[in-house]
């Protein structure tokens, strides 16, 4: 069963900052390497003629990293491809999307992101779904990871704001 959850950041930095974050390949080596649950891997950054930039990135998770009610899953380690996708827009606004799957596992979520301008620097507002396909607790690991996820993405943004400030890109 799908669970649905829902996100609201604040930051000092200006959305054209957020986004020359999001194009930098070492923002995200280094987003990886702080965030380092599931031995996270880079696969690629592309940024196309539209302008819009798409990360794919592999995390890997063993059965003993997994907190019940995950460990139950079949096949015990779970592989997680990301693929989040930014573009802004002519109106000021930076757009995402993420998508979540894990191969071979019933497990799969999609989330769309903005940013956009707020008193002197940004806001982020983004929903999205997590559904975990298992009969009798699939809606129980969803609404897990959905809160997981949901708290993980505050520590993300909190992180953002640092590399920017130290990176001096604002």
């Amino acid at each position: 069963m799908p669970r649905s959850f829902e996100l609201t950041a604040e930051s000092p930095f200006p959305v054209a900052s957020i986004h020359a974050a999001f194009r930098n390949e070492t923002y995200w080596r280094a987003r990886l390497s702080k965030f380092d649950a599931g031995g996270p891997t880079l696969e690629s950054l592309t940024t196309g003629t539209d302008g819009t930039t798409t990360v794919t990135m592999t995390l890997h998770f063993g059965v003993e990293q997994l907190p019940p009610p995950m460990n139950l899953l079949p096949g015990g380690a779970l592989r997680i491809v990301q693929v989040e996708s930014w573009r802004a827009g002519d109106d000021g606004i930076l757009r995402g999307t993420i998508d979540v799957d894990a191969p071979g596992a019933p497990v799969s979520g999609h989330g769309d992101l903005s940013v956009t301008p707020a008193d002197g620097g940004s806001r982020m507002i983004g929903r999205g779904t997590v559904d975990v396909r298992v009969p009798l607790l699939g809606g129980t690991i969803a609404g897990f990871v959905a809160v997981q996820l949901a708290g993980g993405s505050g520590e993300i943004h909190e992180f953002t704001d640092e590399w920017i400030a130290a990176s001096g890109d604002t």
